[in-house]
């Protein structure tokens, strides 16, 4: 009889609290979930916080919060933090047990593998009764965004001729180079001069051999001019990943250089950005570290479709780069890209290929 007594009484409780838990739900459960950071560079790492807050005196015996995240971001051996990882995406998963007016504190870190820009859009959480005769699903919207920078390459392993063309084109010991298509006046011939620089009228007013005087180069902008195709026949075909993201860091270490030393840059590519159908719009010379961060963004939410083959970009936006440095960060070097090239030369920019092998 006393045993019998006994389970009754166990399962008249469980039922109470099953009604009680049934009635409450969610109410007066609490949770967030933080980031230390927004924008990172690949190989960072970034440290998530989530607080869950149990407001009422009945506990919740256990809380699963779950969500979606990237596979590239990589998290440490955690004990208390459950992954299944795919390709894309990985499962993470996060358990708690709270007593009445309870608040757990959880600190992870991860890291930032790879380039993109990463929204969260939802996690879901379950909360179940003691016995698991009855559970709770509730999905939350949230609004998180992680932005990864591509990582530039150390500027002293970019291959010797870009390096050298960047450091001589803007190096303050070569302030007084005159290859910039601006006129600043006139000056005496000196042997090395083209023909195509004499000044007629200044030479007739003096009597003697006349160039036009060119500005220095130090005025000018760089503009950075990434290519994604990857095969001269079928145009549409991108760089494979691996080259890709190489062309993506030089074009991060290029930048960041033109930052360092103050130079006005712009950038142009002939691949496209998420949800804007078409050619992706340049990014007008500018100046200063906004100017560095707006390229790295652009890196970051860069596609590997092609929209446009570069001779033919190049082509309708010539008037874009006329008379400035171009460094050309390409996988190929066609005839009618050099042609392109040989075109824009003589336009008066200085041109730089940088191949990405």
């Amino acid at each position: 009889m006393a045993i019998f007594w006994f389970a009754s009484v166990v399962i008249l409780l469980l039922l109470i609290q099953n009604f009680i838990f049934a009635r409450m739900g969610f109410k007066k459960l609490d949770y967030a979930r933080s980031f230390d950071k927004q924008r990172v560079f690949a190989g960072d790492a970034v440290k998530m916080t989530e607080v869950i807050t149990n407001r009422r005196r009945i506990p919740f015996p256990y809380v699963l919060v779950e969500s979606m995240m990237p596979a590239s971001f990589q998290f440490g051996g955690q004990s208390d933090v459950y992954q299944t990882v795919g390709e894309n995406q990985q499962h993470h998963r996060s358990l708690f047990a709270l007593r009445g007016r309870y608040e757990i504190t959880r600190k992870y870190e991860f890291t930032c593998m790879k380039r993109g820009v990463y929204d969260f859009q939802s996690v879901t959480l379950t909360a179940g009764d003691a016995i698991g005769l009855k559970s709770h699903v509730h999905t939350r919207p949230t609004a998180y965004r992680i932005t990864v920078y591509p990582k530039p390459i150390a500027f002293r392993e970019l291959p010797l001729g870009a390096r050298s063309w960047l450091e001589n084109a803007f190096s303050r010991d070569n302030a007084l180079r005159e290859n910039h298509y601006q006129v600043s006046g006139a000056r005496p011939y000196r042997p090395g001069d083209s023909a195509r620089w004499i000044s007629w009228k200044a030479s007739a007013k003096s009597g003697e051999w006349m160039v036009h005087k060119r500005e220095s180069i130090l005025d000018t902008e760089l503009w950075i001019i990434l290519n994604l195709q990857d095969d001269e026949e079928v145009w549409s075909r991108s760089m494979n990943p691996d080259k890709l993201e190489r062309g993506i860091r030089f074009a991060a270490s290029a930048a960041a250089y033109a930052a360092k030393n103050g130079i006005r840059t712009g950038f142009a590519c002939n691949g496209s950005l998420p949800g804007v159908r078409g050619l992706a719009e340049d990014l007008p010379v500018r100046s200063g570290r906004q100017q560095y961060e707006h390229i790295l963004d652009r890196l970051a939410n860069l596609h590997a479709a092609v929209e446009m083959p570069i001779d033919k970009m190049l082509t309708e936006r010539s008037t874009h780069y006329a008379g400035h440095n171009i460094l050309l960060i390409s996988p190929l070097m066609t005839s009618s890209l050099k042609r392109r090239l040989y075109a824009l030369g003589n336009q008066g920019n200085a041109v730089q290929w940088l191949p990405v092998k």
